[in-house]
């Protein structure tokens, strides 16, 4: 099926569809740059397109290198990540200025800046090595650090850093005996969207900035053409805790979605270190799981501290100078 086309200005964009998601990994497996970032991934692109707040996501080929954009419903074009493919980093620049050159004309008379939406600081180090970068672009931190938990340290939950979550999780499993951990069936679906409602009237107060809000059904009815797997926790019959993961083409595995019970306690770190067995029997050889930001809230930062990250990597927005 060809993607739905848009003209803007001199270059026709592609809408972003799931039978898109075969040229997307071809791109990233061909990239030499790091492709760590949350977001940099098809499952989100894909999905965060499908948000009611009437955003689209396109993607344009510019010299041999997949660029993605955002096209908001004020008009605003900006890049949604870094582009993908083969090449130097001195290719890469030249084809992100190129690209926001290009959404700078769009922008230019509605005021607009123009940005990529967001970069991580294994990417930021990475373009510094290019001598113009500074010349071209500025950076604005974002708040939050980007959190890689490490499979094998989850698996074995081994040493002193360890002991409160091994503490809490079996704490957990001497106390609620009648829940099981266990695929998701479609059956499900109504369940788990239950839970979901549950989650944001109470735990998920606290945290307004999450963005998952924008694309959990379209994560739950599609995960399996993404490639995604789904854990969830049942309490003879009611769902009471989701995990979504996946094994991403580059080699990392991806985290999005872990919603629970609040007043259940131990279940949140349960469920993330069953998750991270699931993600091992898949591909053993894949050695992190990137669980995205903690917001710069300090509650969500110190909750993952707990499951002592590999990688924490500093955010940035990336604008074009001038």
């Amino acid at each position: 099926m060809k993607s739905p086309e848009i003209q803007l200005g001199n270059w026709k964009l592609h809408k972003v569809m799931l039978e898109d998601k075969r040229l997307y990994e071809e791109f990233i497996n061909k990239t030499s740059w790091p492709v760590n970032l949350w977001s940099g991934n098809f499952p989100f692109i894909w999905s965060y397109a499908q948000s009611p707040r009437r955003r689209n996501i396109y993607w344009k080929i510019v010299n041999d290198m997949l660029v993605t954009f955002i096209f908001t419903r004020k008009k605003k074009l900006l890049l949604l990540c870094l582009p993908f493919g083969s090449g130097n980093v001195h290719h890469l620049v030249s084809v992100l200025h190129e690209a926001m050159q290009y959404c700078s004309q769009h922008n230019r008379n509605r005021g607009f800046y123009t940005k990529i939406r967001t970069i991580n600081e294994s990417q930021r180090a990475y373009l510094h090595t290019a001598e113009n970068f500074n010349e071209l672009f500025a950076l604005k931190k974002l708040r939050g650090m980007e959190k890689h938990f490490g499979i094998y340290k989850l698996i074995a939950l081994a040493g002193k850093e360890f002991d409160s979550v091994r503490r809490t999780v079996n704490k957990f499993y001497r106390l609620n005996p009648e829940i099981q951990f266990r695929e998701y069936k479609t059956a499900d679906f109504e369940n788990v969207l239950t839970l979901n409602k549950h989650w944001e009237g109470t735990a998920g107060k606290k945290y307004k900035s999450i963005v998952d809000r924008d694309y959990f059904n379209a994560i739950i009815k599609r995960y399996k053409e993404l490639g995604l797997v789904i854990l969830v926790a049942d309490r003879q019959g009611e769902i009471v805790g989701v995990n979504v993961a996946g094994a991403l083409s580059h080699g990392e595995a991806w985290g999005c979605i872990c919603k629970t019970m609040h007043s259940i306690e131990g279940l949140n770190e349960a469920i993330i270190l069953k998750m991270a067995h699931v993600i091992n029997k898949i591909d053993s050889k894949i050695e992190t799981m990137n669980v995205g930001s903690d917001m710069g809230i300090q509650g969500l930062r110190r909750y993952k501290e707990k499951f002592k990250p590999v990688f924490d990597l500093e955010r940035y927005s990336v604008f074009l100078r001038g």
